[in-house]
């Protein structure tokens, strides 16, 4: 026995109010021994029950809010994506993603320090209302609706930290792994809804959720404001020890998080990429079809306007009929196309 481990005997003898001797006579009387590993299985299903209460309470909360804006219980679908997000003249809008687990505000292995800096004022008193646009299902449905005051912060970064205490893992180089997605300062902001989208993409990507086929992290996304330069961001926070006790990887996750910025600036409309000569078209256009927006002074080529609309129907729509009518009020022609018997 190490003498780590009889101060520890000692601290729980002390704690029951009986000697060591007496402990452990006890223990061995009793009709089962938990073991480390059925511990760790406890644990981790008592975790999966909660993110799935969870999951049940955020359905109710989405009935509830479509039933009092509405009038009846039946919702309609979300929008698992921005309809349009239009692209300004001049500089293409860009998100920028910035992965670190050593950044100069905090220390990289504690999350609340994390969580305070980003509820509170800012090195410049920048921030301004901080709140949550996003997480995982337990962690937003207990924090999602209230402002990120520091005593929330640091109440959110404890949830965070539970499956770390309760598995007792550390992981080198810190268990704290933070991102911020940015936009330019000259292209405006986003909606709440629009920047959980994005973070929930994002962490999807990178592995961090269920989606990965594995066990999930716990994770939150804060916004607080414009930077100090003027620029609309969230802060990604991921605690790198899955629900389970095993640790996620982040290998090569800069270039990763790079890439994965990439994407979700197409999808969402927020950038056309730059091609890297200046004589060159854009990548994903075709030169024809710059030269025709070109000279109708249109600033998105036609393909780019058609996906638009089409991906905005589909969202607001509640079936095929309502999809092909907002098609046409958009000024798609659209031609039913069916499949021989």
């Amino acid at each position: 026995m190490t003498p780590t481990e009889a101060a520890e005997l000692e601290a729980k003898a002390a704690a029951a109010g009986m000697s060591v001797p007496r402990l452990l006579h006890e223990s061995a009387k009793s009709s089962h021994v938990e073991t480390s590993t059925e511990r760790k299985a406890a644990i981790a299903e008592l975790f999966s029950v909660r993110r799935k209460v969870a999951g049940i309470a955020t359905n109710l909360n989405e009935l509830a809010r479509y039933a009092n804006a509405e009038g009846t219980s039946r919702p309609r679908p979300r929008r698992s994506l921005p309809s349009y997000v239009g692209c300004s003249r001049g500089s293409p809008r860009r998100l920028i993603g910035w992965p670190t687990r050593d950044a100069e505000r905090h220390a990289n292995d504690r999350m609340g320090g994390l969580l305070s800096y980003l509820a509170g004022e800012g090195r410049s008193n920048e921030h301004a209302e901080p709140h949550l646009v996003n997480g995982d299902s337990a962690t937003f449905t207990l924090f999602g609706d209230s402002e990120l005051a520091p005593s929330t912060a640091l109440a959110v970064a404890k949830h965070l930290d539970e499956p770390r205490t309760a598995f007792g893992v550390e992981v080198n180089g810190g268990h704290v792994w933070h991102a911020s997605l940015s936009l330019r300062a000259e292209e405006g902001q986003l909606t709440d809804e629009h920047w959980a989208t994005i973070a929930e993409q994002f962490v999807d990507r990178m592995g961090f959720t269920e989606a990965s086929g594995k066990a999930g992290c716990r994770w939150v996304a804060v916004r607080h404001g414009l930077s100090k330069a003027g620029n609309d961001h969230i802060h990604i926070a991921v605690n790198l020890v899955r629900e389970d006790g095993t640790k996620a990887s982040i290998h090569h996750d800069y270039s990763r998080a790079q890439s994965i910025a990439r994407e979700l600036e197409q999808e969402h409309g927020l950038q056309l990429l730059e091609s890297r000569g200046s004589d060159m078209a854009m990548r994903g256009e075709r030169p024809g079809e710059r030269e025709i927006a070109n000279r109708h002074g249109d600033d998105t080529l036609a393909s780019v306007r058609l996906e638009r609309s089409e991906r905005a129907a589909a969202a607001a729509s509640l079936d095929e009929g309502e999809f092909v009518r907002r098609l046409h009020q958009a000024g798609v022609l659209v031609r039913s196309r069916f499949a021989a018997d």
